[in-house]
């Protein structure tokens, strides 16, 4: 059995877990194992950005990678044709985890629907350890 996608919202008041439901759908069309994480989140952070975490396992193919970005590309640009009065750009932060932690490997940002997504590795202080949060 492989280890799942989980597919997380940074601040359930900017993108609520319902928000996800295209997104993981979506992955699961690719054959994916794919769940939404369960946040019992006291505070939020304050961004311009919108942010979805996809935690993916560290031994998953590149392959496995490259299409989760592309789902996840495809949710960005729907969210902005949605809602077109907001300007917020997206980000989708790609976790690499094993066991129980996990951390940030990529970003992908996307400006507006008609934007190429900008895909890159994260800065150092991107990448401190984070905890897998627990599946729904």
């Amino acid at each position: 059995m492989s280890d799942p996608v989980i597919v997380q919202t940074a601040n359930p008041l900017d993108v609520k877990p319902e928000d996800l439901d295209a997104l993981i759908n979506a992955l699961k069309d690719e054959g994916l194992d794919v769940r939404r994480a369960y946040l019992e989140q006291k505070g939020y952070g304050v961004t311009w950005w919108e942010v979805v975490l996809i935690w993916v396992a560290a031994r998953s193919a590149e392959t496995v990678i490259d299409r989760v970005v592309g789902d996840a590309v495809v949710w960005m640009k729907n969210r902005f044709r949605q809602n077109p009065e907001s300007k917020r750009p997206k980000v989708a932060l790609i976790v690499y985890y094993e066991g129980e932690e996990g951390y940030v490997v990529e970003k992908v940002q996307l400006k507006s629907a008609d934007d190429e997504p900008i895909r890159k590795p994260t800065d150092e202080f991107e990448r401190y350890t984070r905890r897998k949060p627990p599946e729904a």
